[in-house]
């Protein structure tokens, strides 16, 4: 199987026998134990260049090829190939080809949408001169056995896209483990604490939580990352309501989460985006936060709104977010939200939504 170590637990303890196959950023040596092969990729930058191009179908090519040449008598016509994509091409081409050759089961676990495909006709802007890689992403994720998505909009896309796909399912990710926090240990403060923690950059731009707290009253943000990189962010570092706080450890970021912030706040912009889940989503539930969002339409936004765990806006909608920041203020309003939210962690769960994948390939 070719995978993400997240999930080789839950496939060892069903029973199957994995081995994990990823690149080998170090050295140029092949590493190969019982449970794992790594096999080398020194990244190097004119890769990319020659993706954007479309010399090369992904940056990944030369690493594919080199796998392709050491797996392909390594693996048996009854194992299952199991390629996940973050955004990259690479696994699932490696997977094609092996499942060519040697004619065994090939399964596409989609964690985002290929980079620079359309996805309902939108895509994200490419690299200046970067072609559209649709012709490439035709090639392989028809030919699978089986397409996971990790969003109903995606799912119903590739459908739409590519009706000869045999089966495609759907499978959030949700969070991988559980916060030992109860409802009781949460109290609403005063003021409202809204907290965003994560990625600072255009695509996010949570500098718009910031802008609709300051025509609000009784609210404070709170930014953890590296905002001194991030000048939208800086204006706001004098403001007594908006706390910037640089990167922290993990575990102090959860502390942090779940003791000081009363709302978790959710933020893309572009309307491919409603395509992706955003991990933060499953986090902030996985903490017992209500969520805020300022995103495209999609599943994260139907999640939020149809099982009132908080209020999505659509993203370019900023008096409907200042409108959202007054309607959570309300303390039976928010405490109605946190149950919600408390009542549903369990199935947002990691373990409880990929069980699903289990009884997929069984019917392969």
């Amino acid at each position: 199987m070719i995978t993400r170590l997240r999930k080789v637990e839950i496939f060892r303890n069903a029973g199957y026998d994995v081995t994990v196959v990823t690149p080998n950023y170090e050295n140029k040596t092949i590493i190969c134990s019982e449970n794992l092969i790594k096999i080398p990729y020194l990244n190097n930058k004119i890769d990319l260049w020659f993706e954007n191009f479309g010399i090369y179908e992904d940056y990944l090519d030369k690493w594919v090829r080199t796998s392709y040449r050491y797996l392909k008598d390594r693996i048996k016509k009854d194992d299952i190939l199991f390629c996940t994509s973050g955004g990259e091409l690479g696994m699932i081409k490696l997977g094609f080809l092996l499942k060519k050759s040697l004619g065994c089961k090939f399964v596409v676990n989609f964690h985002d949408p290929i980079n620079y495909t359309t996805v309902n006709g939108l895509s994200r802007t490419p690299p200046v001169f970067a072609v559209k890689r649709d012709a490439f992403e035709a090639k392989y994720v028809p030919e699978a056995d089986m397409v996971i998505t990790s969003s109903m909009t995606l799912n119903l896309a590739l459908k739409k896209k590519y009706p000869r796909i045999k089966i495609v399912k759907n499978c959030y990710h949700g969070y991988t483990k559980k916060i030992p926090i109860s409802i009781e240990e949460k109290k609403n403060s005063y003021p409202l604490r809204i907290l965003y923690g994560g990625v600072l950059a255009k695509e996010q731009s949570p500098e718009i939580l910031a802008e609709a707290i300051l025509k609000t009253t009784n609210v404070e943000g709170i930014f953890i990352g590296k905002y001194e990189n991030y000048t939208p962010m800086l204006k706001y570092d004098k403001s007594d309501r908006i706390k910037l706080l640089p990167m922290m450890s993990h575990d102090q970021y959860i502390i942090t989460m779940s003791k000081s912030a009363d709302i978790g706040f959710l933020s893309l912009r572009g309307d491919y985006w409603g395509a992706c889940v955003p991990s933060k989503l499953f986090e902030y539930i996985n903490m017992g936060l209500p969520v805020l969002a300022s995103i495209p339409l999609g599943d994260a936004f139907d999640i939020i709104n149809e099982n009132n765990y908080g209020r999505a806006v659509y993203y370019k909608d900023m008096n409907g977010l200042i409108e959202a920041i007054k309607y959570m203020s309300n303390p039976d309003t928010l405490d109605t939200m946190r149950r919600n939210v408390f009542e549903d962690r369990e199935k947002w769960a990691f373990d409880v939504n990929f069980a699903n994948v289990l009884e997929w390939i069984k019917e392969l």
